[in-house]
């Protein structure tokens, strides 16, 4: 081979292990450390649509997979407090120090004693967000009845959004149980993956509801999604139904009909169920993307 050849060939060589080594960076960067991993999230949250914000809790389930004394969670454009982790009985760990490093969007916690594996732990996190009109995490949208603007909050979490709505493990791979509950107005109601388990009118504060939904089965947090709206229904049985602003709600039973169709098909090619006890639809006028395949609860534009 000529000498001009041989430099060429070498100068592709070094391309490819300088990307290598670039990427093997970027992954110790922006990915999870794999010393731990989620089993379930304990989310309660309390969304004001008007005032374009929300809190809430978290507290997640954990597994330590390999002895650690850090323990890392997404978060993104959150404000964390009363940050608490405990082992499988009840006891304080201590946490000397937390934060997100280099805009990572990854939360480290240095704790002062190891964790054990394999154990399971608790972390419980109070957080507080905006809720943005950018389609991303928790947004806000609109649509108008005759002339009135009336808004709706919807989530898009594909695929590493959740970290915008609450600190979690957010990459797909990392599976787990999710239980939801949401303080709302109480002229809205909300959707989520699972059926409604409970909702009570509060007293303090006042015109505010509370909507308790079911435990899912393990899913990756970009699945995760609620809708809170004053959306009409056209409900097809005890397991399908549409949601759509109540001038075209009417409008749906095509749709409705087809998701059930192919629902019954799939199962069938398959030889495996539908898992979840329902399967809602909902339109959505401000969407990043045509629609989302969340587990229970399909938003489309």
């Amino acid at each position: 081979m000529e000498p001009s050849r041989w430099c060429i060939v070498l100068k592709c060589a070094a391309a490819v292990l300088l990307i290598a080594a670039v990427d093997a960076q970027s992954e110790k960067q922006f990915r999870l450390p794999k010393a731990t991993k989620p089993i379930a999230y304990d989310i309660e949250l309390a969304v004001d649509l008007e005032e374009s914000m929300f809190s809430g809790s978290v507290k997640i389930e954990l597994e330590a997979v390999q002895q650690t004394t850090v323990l890392a969670l997404n978060a993104k454009d959150l404000a964390l407090s009363n940050i608490a982790l405990t082992d499988h009985n009840g006891e304080r760990m201590g946490i000397s120090s937390w934060g997100d490093q280099n805009g990572s969007e990854i939360v480290r916690f240095n704790l002062e004693s190891p964790l054990e594996y394999p154990r399971t732990y608790f972390m419980n996190i109070q957080f507080a967000g905006i809720i943005t009109g950018d389609l991303k995490g928790l947004y806000r949208s609109s649509y108008y009845q005759a002339t009135e603007e009336r808004f709706i909050g919807s989530t898009f979490n594909a695929a590493a959004y959740a970290r915008r709505i609450f600190p979690c493990y957010d990459e797909p791979h990392l599976k787990a149980k999710f239980k939801l509950s949401v303080q709302h107005a109480t002229d809205l109601h909300v959707l989520s993956n699972m059926h409604v388990e409970s909702r009570t009118n509060l007293t303090n504060p006042e015109n505010v509801s509370l909507t308790i939904f079911a435990q899912s089965p393990p899913m990756s947090t970009y699945l995760f999604a609620f809708v809170l709206s004053d959306y009409g229904e056209l409900r097809l049985d005890s397991q399908f139904a549409a949601h759509a602003p109540l001038g075209i709600v009417n409008t749906t039973g095509y749709a409705l009909n087809f998701t059930k169709t192919a629902i019954e098909y799939l199962a069938k090619f398959f030889k495996r169920p539908y898992q979840l006890s329902k399967l809602d639809i909902v339109t959505i006028d401000d969407f990043l993307l045509g629609a989302m395949e969340n587990w229970g609860l399909i938003t489309f534009k």
